[in-house]
């Protein structure tokens, strides 16, 4: 959220600030491993069906491995400055 849209949020808070470090990195660890045991026992379950396991498995609990703050994934504000005026 930029500056405006937190005015908006009496409790809102940017997980990928670095005071939340931690926090983020143990919700990471919890994501990480429930995307393999949800692939790896869950969905090879004969009594679970998915609507899109393919979509499921390669994109949706693909994205639980990675941290949404790491720079490839996030885009920080100072990232919108326009030099080229």
């Amino acid at each position: 959220l930029d500056v405006t849209e937190r005015k908006n949020y009496k409790h809102a808070m940017d997980i990928c600030d670095e005071e939340y470090d931690n926090l983020r990195s143990e919700i990471m660890n919890v994501a990480r491993n429930a995307s393999l045991w949800i692939k790896t026992y869950f969905m090879e379950h004969p009594d679970v069906t998915v609507s899109s396991p393919t979509h499921f498995r390669n994109v949706i609990l693909e994205s639980w491995m990675v941290d949404p703050c790491d720079d490839d994934n996030h885009n920080d504000d100072d990232d919108d400055d326009d030099d080229d005026d």
